[in-house]
């Protein structure tokens, strides 16, 4: 019967489950797998030389991925920018008071926060005038006192100028 050939029984059992190798096979197989099998987390032993490419993401050394690591010490750290699921970016802040469990705040409240020099408080809301979620320049920002008073711009009716409290398009 050929290798790596089924045979049909009742419980379709591979053609060598449960077969022991020889040590003839087994001396083979060890022979065919020396120096495969080799990732960064593994220790290279003598006569099994590390890939050049082992560590190395372009020229930057990489370290070992970690189970468990978050932040910059995570294998996936990028830059602690990422999108969430309604197309706005989040940045990673972990000493903001109104960071999300996971240390994340939307980048256009941060923006506005460094125009007006204070925290928003959660109630404030923040409007993109030109409506693409990703666009954070403080021209195109506009925070709101409270949701009611930013539906209202919304629908297009007049705000009272006490419920504004950054205007972007007067930059």
């Amino acid at each position: 019967m050929p290798k790596g050939v089924y045979v049909r029984t009742k419980y379709h059992i591979p053609w060598n489950k449960g077969i022991p190798h020889s040590e003839e096979t087994k001396q083979k197989i060890r022979l065919r797998n020396q120096g495969k099998h080799i990732s960064p987390t593994t220790e290279f032993k003598k006569g099994h030389p590390a890939p050049k490419t082992a560590f190395k993401k372009g020229n930057v050394p990489l370290a070992p991925f970690k189970k468990g690591q978050s932040g910059d010490k995570a294998g996936h750290w990028k830059c602690g920018k990422m999108y969430n699921g309604q197309g706005y970016i989040l940045i990673y802040t972990p000493n903001h008071p109104f960071a999300t469990k996971k240390k994340y705040v939307r980048e256009h409240r941060l923006v506005v926060e460094s125009q007006i020099g204070r925290y928003l408080l959660p109630k404030e809301m923040i409007h993109h005038i030109n409506l693409i979620k990703d666009d954070n320049r403080p021209k195109n920002l506009m925070a709101f006192a409270n949701r009611a008073s930013h539906i209202s711009f919304e629908a297009g009716n007049d705000v009272n100028s006490s419920n504004i409290i950054f205007d972007g398009r007067l930059l």
